[in-house]
């Protein structure tokens, strides 16, 4: 009888010790047995400053978001790795991409828009390798953004917006039954567009 209460004791720290250790761990494992875990925070953000050519127009500086991670870490366990899956898991007010601004007397005085962009990194040896691929795409997006929307033509008294931005960026991976990973990069653009009047 004693032994049967030694080995009960003996089973319940075993698994008060098992749980303690799940605990501590940010992973997450699906019924198919994939396993989801977040990224180093500093190897994606500064990945995507990194990777900004010096000649663009505009820099735009990224920090992490824990808000976007999670929300990646569910989409990616929900297989809902898109543009919509992200926006609903944050709840987030964002578009696709930036759309075209035009000042004009009756334009509000500030506009501020935030862009989405949802990546999955395929063929990475590693997490360094993945966030390197993933700079790439952030420095095609950021060499298209606009300093602000005057043409050479515009004269003074020209309404114009003069623009800033900021931006997040998080990554995640998938490892499945086969030992198979996949990286996954979600990554917002806030701009900040200000009206001004052209003077020369």
């Amino acid at each position: 009888m004693k032994l049967k209460k030694i080995a009960s004791l003996v089973l319940a720290g075993l698994m008060a010790v098992s749980m303690l250790a799940g605990c501590g761990d940010n992973s997450n494992s699906n019924n198919n047995g994939t396993v989801v875990e977040p990224s180093n925070s500093t190897i994606i953000v500064d990945a995507a400053n990194d990777a900004q050519d010096p000649a663009n127009k505009v820099k735009v500086t990224f920090t992490s978001d824990a808000k976007l991670l999670s929300a990646l870490q569910d989409a990616i366990e929900l297989k809902a790795v898109d543009f919509d899956g992200i926006r609903m898991l944050t709840g987030a007010n964002v578009v696709a991409q930036l759309p075209t601004l035009k000042a004009t007397d009756t334009s509000p005085d500030e506009v501020v828009e935030t862009m989405l962009v949802v990546r999955e990194v395929r063929d990475a040896l590693n997490e360094t390798a993945a966030a390197k691929m993933a700079g790439k795409v952030v420095n095609e997006i950021v060499e298209d953004l606009k300093k602000n929307t005057l043409n050479d033509s515009d004269k003074a008294g020209t309404k114009y917006y003069a623009c800033s931005y900021e931006g997040t960026i998080v990554m995640a991976s998938s490892t499945d039954i086969a030992g198979h990973v996949t990286y996954y990069v979600a990554g917002t653009i806030t701009r900040t567009a200000a009206k001004k009047t052209l003077e020369r």
